[in-house]
């Protein structure tokens, strides 16, 4: 008896939180659809180049880098298991 409370709570907990995560991500991915930087990132990093800079914003569950150079701007939201094809649109 004791054992299923404790069990509903501890899972109770996790699922809280991971739609606390999946809210964070979705409102991040929103934003940048929407055009604006995204709020809940949890690094930093910004890589100079001879032709621009790359701004790099690590969350959660996702990286967004946001790439401008020598006549071109990009932008990627990407999930975090997922790598960056270094190929500019």
């Amino acid at each position: 008896m004791k054992g299923k409370v404790i069990f509903r709570v501890i899972s109770t907990i996790f699922w809280i939180i991971c739609a606390i995560i999946v809210c964070m991500t979705v409102t991040d991915y929103l934003m940048v659809k929407n055009k604006k930087e995204p709020i809940f990132c949890l690094s930093h990093e910004v890589i100079e180049n001879s032709d621009g800079n790359t701004n790099i914003c690590n969350g959660i569950l996702y990286k967004y880098y946001d790439t401008v150079g020598d006549g071109y701007v990009s932008k990627k939201f990407i999930p975090i298991w997922s790598k960056l094809d270094d190929t500019h649109e």
